[in-house]
């Protein structure tokens, strides 16, 4: 029996790792679970709660909207839950301005052009952006790499943070698990997770960072510190964190993607097709098709004209759609809700029964699926149902310039189509010739690359607890 801690940055991230943490659970492994900030998106809350009948802590979402409450996850025999400890000591603004800085130095480097180099200059003081644009724009490239090497030294000797030491000291853990650990800091909130791991180092205490999504190697920042053990999805993710990220490939292992876990485990609960059709009010006889709304990152708030289009072309040739926002972008298609069906109206993430079911009726439900880039048109493939990408070319920097659209690309797991009218014309195509459209060899290499006879979340317990046996 071991002692285990996973961080988490924002409550919200936990269903990126609880299939990991369902296994080391039922083999009896004491599991702690550190959140470091509550959080929310458009509609929901992710907070925790002490339950007034149990006493247990639990993870719970909350919609005030719609005045409902869901349990995530509650507190057990061997699970618990607590508040993280922050970095609060005098090393944190220094911190931040030689770490955001290393990250966008590698964005330039990577000749990385897309929406998140543009994200990530926001978090750098602006006479340093000044001074990394003027000499990239003279083509002096060796400074660039020289100030890297720099920031990179002197960040390495600012010490652990005493109070994260004497923090994991008080959990008497084996191991922690940071999940995530490159997103930026900004000025309300400093982003400690990264200094768990230094932290570990220190202590002599095995650390592991999970990576959380398809493209959180190259649209967040650096991993400033190389764990014991890096669980990644696929070997395009080991071959970004070893380029990228510096960690030495024999650290990476490889286990698929454990958010998608719940996709491929057998669902008996599920509405009747005809009974989804009846709730949502649309005609179980007619083709059904999915818009896939993307983050605010990729598209803004700009995607309401080419629902709007692409509903008409549809409408006008006997096929019905609705729309399943980005959990964090609906706000958007709220004025269409009266003419096209926005489910769910708020958004929502699929990290509750209520709303994982939701997300799998949907997606099975539907005869195709279609979106600009975002990780729901991946679930829909996983599901089984095919889903065209739409190119864009105002969409470039969110879509077609990022690196991880770009692997989609080449691997052809979703049909492409560059304007409105090749999109209807596709999905007639596609509605009529079946799911010979999914190329699942490609997407089961991308979040289940050792096959799905072992669940992605039983492979990471399986390298977590292989490394504790060997330290």
């Amino acid at each position: 029996m071991k002692n285990i801690t996973f961080v988490f940055r924002i409550t919200s991230l936990f269903s990126y790792s609880s299939s990991i943490i369902d296994e080391l659970c039922s083999q009896k492994n004491n599991v702690t679970l550190v959140f470091m900030k509550e959080n929310s998106n458009d509609s929901t809350i992710y907070k925790i709660r002490t339950n007034k009948d149990t006493g247990f802590k639990e993870l719970i979402t909350e919609n005030p909207m719609l005045d409902r409450q869901e349990k995530v996850i509650s507190e057990s025999k061997n699970l618990k839950i607590i508040n993280g400890i922050e970095r609060k000591d005098i090393w944190k603004y220094l911190l931040r301005i030689f770490r955001e800085t290393i990250s966008l130095i590698s964005y330039f480097q990577r000749n990385d052009r897309s929406v998140f180099l543009y994200n990530q200059k926001r978090y750098v003081p602006k006479i340093i952006n000044y001074c990394l644009s003027y000499t990239i724009y003279q083509k002096h490239l060796l400074p660039i790499n020289l100030i890297y090497k720099i920031f990179k030294k002197i960040h390495q000797i600012i010490p652990a943070s005493k109070s994260i030491k004497l923090f994991i000291k008080s959990l008497n853990t084996n191991c922690v698990v940071v999940v995530g650990g490159n997103w930026p800091t900004n000025h309300n909130y400093f982003s400690s997770e990264i200094d768990y791991i230094k932290a570990c180092s220190k202590l002599k205490i095995p650390s592991v960072i999970q990576v959380v999504s398809w493209d959180n190697l190259t649209a967040r920042g650096i991993y400033h510190y190389s764990p014991n053990l890096m669980l990644a999805w696929n070997q395009i993710h080991k071959e970004e964190a070893f380029r990228i990220h510096n960690i030495p490939k024999e650290k990476i292992k490889i286990t698929g993607s454990p958010v998608m876990d719940k996709w491929f485990d057998q669902q008996n609960n599920l509405r009747k097709k005809e009974n989804f059709f009846h709730d949502l009010n649309i005609n179980p006889n007619i083709p059904l098709i999915t818009y896939l709304g993307s983050s605010k990152n990729i598209v803004g708030r700009n995607e309401k004209v080419i629902v709007e289009k692409i509903f008409k072309i549809l409408k006008k040739k006997g096929i019905q759609m609705i729309i399943r926002p980005h959990g964090g972008n609906s706000g958007q298609f709220k004025s269409l809700a009266s003419q096209i069906p926005v489910i769910p109206l708020q958004g929502d993430l699929p990290d509750t029964n209520k709303s994982e079911k939701l997300m799998i009726e949907t997606l099975i439900y539907s005869s195709v699926c279609i979106g600009i880039n975002t990780t729901a048109m991946i679930d829909s493939v996983v599901l089984g149902t095919p889903c065209i990408t739409l190119i864009k070319k105002e969409f470039d920097l969110g879509q077609s310039l990022t690196a991880h659209f770009k692997n989609i690309r080449k691997n052809n797991i979703f049909p492409e189509v560059f304007n409105e009218e090749d999109a209807c014309e596709k999905i007639e195509k596609i509605i009529h010739e079946g799911k010979s459209f999914i190329n699942k060899n490609e997407i089961e290499n991308f979040c289940r690359p050792q096959g799905n006879q072992i669940s992605s979340g039983k492979m990471a317990s399986q390298f977590i607890l292989s490394l504790l046996k060997s330290n």
